[in-house]
């Protein structure tokens, strides 16, 4: 028993210290499965494992690892019509995607990045899995399933939030990835006829507000141009093929569904829209501050003109006639008085003809009576 320990180990520390390349780039396989008689060694051996690896990172991709391994064992189970037993792998995954996520928050900042990008991009592997399981998975085990895919989405979204605080860029090009994902995951299921390819596009607007929070925080923290624009082009790549893809699933899928599916192409187009905006901004600012500048030119002309004007014209009447000159300069110093109305009392005036009566009103009109 103590020789079995001490392999057990040994074969521990060569495995944590990363003697296996090759194990980081096979595809996940079961391995033992729920149903084994002997499932318990699966456990331990990947306790031990995880008691030497000794940084957050390394336990974090352990954990990632280990996920996978579960929604294969899932998706085995289901095949088998085993529904206990995929309950019990499907409840193993959530554990281990959410014990990944809390490593990251005793990281320092270099290996708090790195885990919730590799969060942010094993989650969003994770759902096409999840979906292929959904069409094995016994009745019973429907309420897991919808459990463990809510713990994924979850994963994904916070993780790239988390990333997006101080990494932006790098949030930028996970999430532009995990869009384009979802799209095509959309078009695989429209491609099957499956019913739930409208809902799998609707799901894409929690990814689409996503990538506004991004791009909102690359326009409020990012003062560098060039990086604030590959973070847009990242963006906009990612929802350009998100929105190629899904229009594609538009012409599979029946009419009834397609409203959902037009919404989650408006989601996506929304990424796009802030951009356009704050760049018809930017030129109606620019054209506007343009346009004071050259209005309060031509103000100043026009004031220099005037009062150039007015000097020539005091100067050449100076030269020409001194005593206009004079006069109006006398003018305007002094106020002006004007004459007052001869006031006739109408009494007095004597009418004879209307010949005679009309002269005189007219007479009275022009003196001011």
């Amino acid at each position: 028993m103590k020789k079995l320990s001490l392999i057990l180990l040994i074969g521990a520390l060569l495995i944590a210290s990363g003697v296996s390349a090759q194990e980081e780039e096979a595809a996940a396989d079961p391995g033992l499965t729920p149903d084994s008689p002997v499932y318990f060694l699966d456990d331990f051996w990947k306790s031990v494992r995880l008691t030497f690896a000794f940084n957050a990172e390394r336990k974090a991709d352990l954990r990632l690892r280990f996920a996978e391994e579960k929604l294969a064992e899932a998706e085995k189970m289901a095949q088998e019509n085993k529904e206990e037993h995929v309950e019990r792998a499907l409840q193993r995954y959530e554990e281990q995607v959410e014990d990944a996520q809390t490593r990251a928050e005793t990281a320092n900042e270099e290996r708090r990045a790195a885990i919730l990008e590799k969060v942010a991009e094993a989650t969003s592997k994770h759902f096409a899995v999840l979906e292929r399981v959904k069409d094995q998975v016994p009745e019973r085990a429907k309420e897991a399933l919808e459990r463990a895919r809510e713990v994924s989405e979850k994963g994904n979204i916070e993780a790239l939030q988390a990333l997006a605080e101080k990494h932006t860029e790098r949030a930028a090009e996970v999430a532009a990835r995990v869009i384009e994902r979802r799209a095509e995951l959309a078009e695989k299921l429209a491609e099957r006829r499956d019913d739930t390819a409208a809902k799998e596009a609707e799901r894409l607007e929690h990814f689409a507000k996503v990538a506004e929070e991004i791009s909102s925080r690359a326009d409020m923290d990012i003062t560098d141009e060039a990086t604030r624009a590959r973070i847009k082009a990242k963006l906009e790549a990612g929802t350009n093929q998100a929105d190629i893809t899904l229009r594609r699933v538009l012409e599979q899928v029946p009419l009834e569904a397609r409203p959902a599916i037009e919404r989650a192409l408006q989601n996506i187009q929304r990424v796009e829209r802030p951009r356009a905006l704050q760049e018809i901004k930017f030129e109606v600012d620019a054209l506007n501050k343009e346009q004071r500048i050259k209005l309060e030119e031509l103000r100043q002309e026009r004031q220099e003109v005037k009062t150039e004007t007015r000097e020539e014209r005091k100067v050449e009447t100076q030269e020409t006639r001194p005593q206009l000159f004079e006069q109006i300069k006398l003018e305007e110093r002094l106020p002006i008085k004007r004459p007052e109305p001869i006031n006739i009392a109408p009494e007095r005036i004597e009418v004879k003809t209307n010949e005679e009566s009309q002269v005189i009103k007219e007479e009275s009109l022009r003196i001011g009576y």
